[in-house]
């Protein structure tokens, strides 16, 4: 393997004076881009992959409830945005807050809630993260450190800033 004389930050944000060159490495537009997922050990691709899957499976099964009328109110899914949530949680550490939008289901189940209780506020019931009252776009769980979603485009922002 060849090494390249560059600063490159890594995931634990230790800087490296080499880096090798090859597969793990893209350039685009004549920058560099370190393609991080190739560094993950297999246990974490496969975990991300279950999430993955735990997210669609979540949300297929959320449309038939809201097919079914027995989710009430405004529901976002995130089919086909799971992606997203799961790249964004695992390049957090498990203790950081985090705040989410209108189509937060996806980042609350990438940050570790229980799918139970998540379902339970989506049909209103008093088992859920916010005791029924909070629904699709209001769910939040603190024990995990998702302080929740809002129904406000750039609503978030303002709750960042708060916790920072």
């Amino acid at each position: 393997m060849t090494f390249k004389k560059t600063f490159i930050m890594t995931e634990n944000k230790k800087v490296l004076k080499e880096k090798p060159v090859g597969k793990n490495f893209l350039t685009i537009d004549g920058h560099e881009i370190i393609n991080s997922f190739s560094f993950l050990e297999p246990e974490i691709k496969i975990e991300m992959l279950r999430r993955l899957y735990e997210i669609r499976y979540f949300e297929a099964e959320t449309e038939q409830f809201i097919i079914k009328g027995q989710i009430h109110g405004t529901c976002h899914l995130y089919v086909g945005e799971e992606a997203t949530a799961v790249g964004a949680i695992y390049a957090v550490d498990k203790k950081d807050y985090i705040t989410s939008t209108y189509r937060g289901h996806g980042h609350c189940i990438a940050k570790g809630a229980d799918i139970g209780l998540m379902m339970a506020e989506l049909l209103g019931k008093k088992t859920g993260y916010c005791k029924g009252k909070g629904g699709s776009m209001h769910i939040a769980d603190i024990t995990s450190g998702n302080l929740g979603a809002n129904g406000i485009v750039g609503g978030s922002i303002d709750i960042a800033k708060r916790i920072i």
